[in-house]
């Protein structure tokens, strides 16, 4: 994601979708311009259960699967206040 574009979305509130070739590590906290956008649920971040090269078939794999993610409809969030 291009950091004009990311700016962008985080500047409207907007959600979106960051996606790693490394895996998470232990005890894995946000990066602290990422970490006040997660106390609100707006990023998704998606990491591997082991890092991965760094290539450009990775990189395909990765955009291909941001993709197919944004082609769900979004998660409504919904109180159940009415008894369901």
């Amino acid at each position: 994601m291009s950091k004009q574009i990311r700016t962008q979305a985080e500047e409207v509130g907007g959600k979106f979708i960051l996606i790693t070739n490394e895996a998470f590590p232990e005890r894995f906290k946000p990066a602290a311009h990422d970490f006040n956008p997660c106390e609100s649920g707006r990023p998704l971040i998606i990491a591997p259960t082991l890092t991965f090269p760094v290539s450009r078939e990775n990189y395909l794999r990765m955009n291909a699967l941001a993709e197919w993610l944004v082609g769900f409809p979004p998660f409504v969030k919904r109180d159940n206040t009415d008894g369901e």
